[in-house]
């Protein structure tokens, strides 16, 4: 038994101490016990562990914490920390050991742990009244009957729900992590990419079939083995992908959301939930420049926001007919265009791909050139992709123009701004203003640069009826009538109408929050300092000899190379910045990646996070020539002959 002890302090991390078991069934059984006294010193620390008294089943324990004895009856778990050091001598530790489910006699349920001795020094000792009172108070607070009632006569909570007391415990324990993530920014490597094997070892395991009310060490499994097991796109000096930080706020709205089961789909399950989407809705209209009258949906990302647009653009120009088909966009647009078009019955022969021009845009002069090509040729071109903001450069494509040829040719014009068009909420991108209203849809990703936790992205129409006129349940409907009365009466609006999902999470909730707690003023110049950032970056770049400017700063997003002047024969650049992107991430200060432009391989940098600062940039740069150099200096003695 000692030894079961033994193996519960170590996996709880406690010192070994004075160990007394107690079983309780036994307690009325026991001699008068021979006097004993303990040594001579300073207080000692004692623990009980408390048995099963008969075969039975476990429906819930108390949950591991502190607590606070008042009489008969202990109060917590306590928020103060579980430090065995600190505690009071009206307080104890509670350790729950068992699991829900059943157990045998003598079974080892939970161990109680006091800073000061609760029993003499005996073979077979009596316990203090204080002991005896904390063993009938964790029985109160635990469930082991057959019938799971308390032996306080109350109820077990119903299946798939915890106590309580356990839920406020889980959650404080889940604050804190989520605090602690905000605050440890800088604490970990950027990158963080462990082999399957390893992760395999650490996740895998049978279904377990028992559950426990002590969620705490779950989530902290969850968090050290699952969630912390990834890269960290939130840390100051990761300038790879599109780095959104999230922030707290956000992260509240969406447990909220998720407490409370919010269904913005039909009015007449969400209404509220429905009211504040559209609100949000109106205010993001409001932050980009947009038309009152323009409207949409919230959605996954900028993958389903695209997937929605074009699926609307389709139906309007081409009704159910789409063999001939013809849709364009840039060699520089996301791959979520092209696969959008397949999800749409459209192949890569509908997909007219325009290679970009020098500066990496798409050209409506070829535009137009090959719609009439294509109409020429019996095809019928339905709708064009801008991008504003490209992943690779920042390259915004000619809005205008590009509106003003969709408006002629009478074709849908499609902005994919999953990226900059957060860009139009600041002074400096007011110019955005103009052409985003003449686009019939529009997508924006608030987990980009607005900051959100995935995720959220938004999807805008110029003439939102558009979109039920595509999704309206009732067009697709197979039944004789389930959903018949969820029909929306008056002006209420049903968003599972407006888009492919019916059920739908709360997504608005969190960028509400945000904008209530923070303001829109400090998105605009959250925003701004990612533009800064960059631009602060290519000057840097610019007076550094040994790099060169590739792409200027557009949108926070740069690209550069590591190229000396003196650079020897049978150098290989493209292969110097991917040794140099390695190199950087190695030492677990940085995260720089690399990209492809015009064919070449450079480094990339997009600056958007409000965290990161200009010694942050500077770092990076520095580093970058550094390695640059170490891999010029490693060509030149493996080039040179041995013995000169």
């Amino acid at each position: 038994m000692v030894s079961l002890v033994q193996t519960a302090e170590r996996a709880a991390g406690l010192l070994p101490s004075l160990g007394l078991h107690i079983l309780s069934f036994l307690l009325p059984a026991l001699p008068t016990p021979v006097p004993g006294t303990l040594p001579p010193g300073p207080r000692r620390p004692s623990q009980l562990v408390v048995h099963a008294a008969e075969d039975t089943t476990v429906h819930g324990l108390a949950p591991t914490g502190r607590y606070r004895l008042d009489g008969r009856a202990a109060s917590g778990p306590l928020t103060t920390p579980s430090d065995l050091a600190g505690l009071h001598d009206d307080e104890a530790l509670c350790w729950a050991i068992a699991r829900p489910g059943p157990v045998t006699a003598g079974q080892e349920l939970a161990l109680l742990q006091f800073e000061h001795t609760v029993g003499p020094l005996e073979p077979r000792p009596r316990l203090h009244p204080e002991a005896l009172a904390w063993i009938a108070s964790f029985h109160d607070r635990s469930r082991t009957e057959e019938d799971g009632a308390s032996a306080t006569g109350e109820a077990a909570p119903p299946l798939l729900r915890l106590p309580e007391a356990a839920m406020r415990t889980a959650g404080l324990h889940t604050l804190g992590l989520i605090i602690e993530r905000f605050t440890t920014a800088r604490a970990h490597p950027p990158l963080r990419v462990p082999s399957p094997e390893d992760l395999r070892a650490a996740l895998d395991e049978p279904l377990p079939e028992n559950g426990t009310d002590d969620l705490r060490p779950v989530l902290d499994r969850a968090t050290r083995d699952a969630l912390g097991e990834a890269t960290r796109l939130d840390h100051p000096r990761s300038f790879a992908f599109t780095p959104s930080t999230g922030n707290f706020p956000a992260v509240l709205a969406d447990a909220l959301a998720s407490a409370y089961l919010s269904v913005p789909g039909a009015w007449l399950v969400g209404a509220g939930p429905t009211q504040l989407e559209l609100t949000t809705l109106g205010w993001l209209k409001a932050l980009l420049g947009l038309p009152e009258e323009a409207g949409g949906l919230f959605v996954s990302g900028g993958s389903v926001a695209n997937l929605t647009a074009l699926a609307v653009a389709r139906d309007h120009h081409l009704g159910d007919d789409f063999s001939r088909a013809r849709l364009y966009c840039s060699t520089q647009a996301h791959p979520s265009i092209a696969r959008a078009a397949h999800l749409l019955g459209l192949t890569r022969r509908h997909l007219s791909v325009v290679p970009a021009d020098h500066t990496l845009r798409l050209d409506p002069v070829e535009v137009a050139r090959r719609i009439t090509d294509d109409r020429s040729a019996g095809l019928r071109p339905f709708a064009v992709v801008a991008t504003l903001g490209t992943t690779g450069t920042g390259a915004v494509d000619p809005l205008d123009d590009l509106a003003g040829l969709c408006e002629r040719e009478w074709l849908w014009l499609h902005i994919d701004g999953a990226h900059g068009a957060a860009a139009a909420a600041t002074a400096r991108g007011h110019g955005l203003r103009a052409a985003l209203p003449r686009a019939d849809s529009l997508t924006v990703d608030p987990h980009k640069w607005l900051f959100q936790p995935y995720e959220i992205g938004c999807v805008l129409l110029r003439r939102p009826e558009l979109l039920p006129a595509t999704f309206d349940l009732a067009r697709h409907a197979l039944d004789t009538g389930y959903l018949t009365p969820t029909d929306p009466r008056g002006d209420e609006v049903n968003l599972s109408d407006h888009g492919p999902q019916q059920s739908r999470a709360l997504r608005a909730l969190k960028l509400w929050l945000s904008l209530k707690v923070f303001g829109a003023g400090a998105f605009r110049q959250a925003i701004e300092h990612g533009m800064d950032l960059a631009e602060h970056a290519a000057a840097l770049i610019t007076d550094q000899p040994e790099l060169r400017l590739v792409t200027p700063a557009s949108l926070a997003v740069l690209t550069f190379r590591y190229h000396p002047a003196d650079a020897p024969p049978g150098w290989d650049a493209d292969a110097a910045q991917e040794h140099i992107s390695r190199a950087v991430c190695a030492e677990g200060e940085a995260l720089l990646l690399t990209t492809r432009v015009h064919g070449a391989t450079v480094l990339r940098m997009c600056t958007i996070n409000p965290s990161s600062t200009q010694d942050d940039v500077a770092y990076v740069l520095q580093q970058v020539v550094r390695h640059g150099r170490r891999s010029l200096s490693a060509l030149r003695e493996s080039t040179t002959p041995k013995g000169r």
